[in-house]
């Protein structure tokens, strides 16, 4: 009889995929066109974040865990963070929030 042959297989820890929250920052309307967005990220090794009206537009943050934009027209924006990690896993957050810096109108309508 052949003795069965036992293989041991060593498996290396799974890596924890790239995790990123938005801490702060408009959440709605803002009178403020130049919005600043705190976020944490981990276990991430590239950090990029976007404040655009439509397609994505990654580009560096201004620190490691904030991003301030503008100043930015009157209207709906969206604000993304993106991390991403050696494998190449990516996970994005995102915020949409809107721009009005104009007050509101007022008419006399009488004497």
């Amino acid at each position: 009889m052949v003795a069965p042959l036992l293989a041991c297989l060593t498996a290396e820890p799974a890596l924890a995929a790239p995790t990123v929250t938005i801490e702060s920052g408009p959440d709605g309307p803002t009178n403020k066109s130049s919005p600043t967005f705190e976020f944490t990220a981990q276990n991430a090794t590239t950090v990029e974040c976007s404040v655009d009206h439509g397609p994505e537009d990654f580009g560096p943050c201004t620190t490691e865990t904030s991003h301030t934009e503008g100043p930015l027209a009157d209207g709906e924006w969206t604000f993304r963070v993106r991390a991403t990690d050696e494998v190449p896993e990516t996970t994005i957050q995102t915020r949409s929030f809107s721009v009005d810096t104009a007050g509101p109108a007022a008419t006399v309508a009488g004497p």
